[in-house]
């Protein structure tokens, strides 16, 4: 979000694996943090997404502490990325079982 501002974005959709964060959850501050982001004069929109249904957002969440020690900024796809971009792009889908 704070790249995304600094960039000068004023409409933004984020999405998230994380449906609901509790003020006793180690988030809590990541969630302050961001409730003052979306009080500022743009539209920033935060949405749920399953992860199945964005695998991208997914790897980037399990790759993002390696991201952190490379600068936290990353310039050029990497091939696992390009792979699921890819498939993102022909539009293939993963069911999400849910059990009833």
């Amino acid at each position: 979000m704070q790249l995304a501002w600094i960039k000068g974005y004023k409409d933004v959709t984020i999405e998230s694996l994380i449906e609901d964060v509790v003020t006793t959850s180690p988030y809590h501050n990541l969630v302050k943090q961001i409730r003052n982001m979306k009080s500022r004069e743009w539209s920033c929109r935060l949405q749920h997404r399953w992860r199945e249904g964005n695998k991208c957002a997914d790897w980037l969440a399990k790759e993002a502490i390696q991201l952190q020690l490379l600068g936290g900024l990353m310039e050029e796809p990497s091939d696992g990325l390009r792979e699921l971009l890819g498939a993102d792009i022909i539009g293939v889908t993963i069911l999400r079982l849910v059990p009833c």
